[in-house]
């Protein structure tokens, strides 16, 4: 069964080059979000390369996982598997939804948003150095500001009954909250969808 998948904010679909290794996937490239535009109807560009005549299932990393939420709600997946992410709003860090209730994000010039990857690189707990690199150097800052706003004002909620839900225990970005439906993985940071590669995927595949 095709995995299609959305990477985190300001990566692209290097995220997923070690991962493919051991699974079926299709990452889907980013597209630039149109002036205005909301994140369901951002996704419903972005869902038009799946093929929903046949089962398919969706991967969103961080804020593709919200992505794939929007999707759920016009296209039906056999699973979702959400890695380094939350399925409902209430789950955001209490400060990105106080963030959000003000319009402190759109006053930075997007310049703010391309973090140096000293800083980068710490905050994601990046232990494949090289590959974090390249994916900060791709990052587009008029995208991430977008992403940020629509992440921090993001009020939606997936049903639970198939969500595959993997966080790290060591995730600064998106700590895990106390549910039922996480697989927690011992040493795993926001990065885990490279550094551990191995072991997402077989999580994974014991899920499909």
């Amino acid at each position: 069964m095709n995995i299609y998948a959305i990477s985190g904010l300001g990566a692209n679909t290097m995220l997923f080059d070690q991962i493919r290794t051991f699974l079926p996937m299709t990452p889907l490239e980013w597209l630039t979000p149109e002036k205005g535009e909301s994140l369901q109807d951002y996704a419903k560009r972005m869902a038009k390369p799946i093929n929903t005549q046949e089962p398919f299932c969706l991967l969103g990393v961080s804020f593709g996982g919200l992505v794939v939420a929007e999707m759920n709600k016009f296209i039906s997946p056999e699973k979702n598997f959400l890695i380094s992410t939350v399925h409902k709003h209430s789950d955001l860090r209490w400060i990105y939804r106080i963030i959000g209730k003000t319009q402190f994000d759109t006053l930075l010039p997007e310049a703010m948003y391309k973090i140096p990857f000293a800083i980068l690189k710490n905050f994601i707990g990046a232990k494949d150095i090289a590959t974090a690199r390249k994916i900060h150097n791709q990052m587009d800052a008029k995208h991430t500001k977008w992403a940020v706003g629509q992440l921090i004002r993001w009020q939606g909620n997936l049903r639970e009954n198939n969500i595959i839900k993997v966080n790290g225990i060591n995730d600064l970005l998106m700590p895990i909250r106390s549910d039922e439906i996480t697989i927690r993985v011992e040493k795993g940071t926001h990065f885990m969808i490279v550094d551990q590669a191995e072991t997402i995927a077989a999580i994974i595949r014991e899920n499909l």
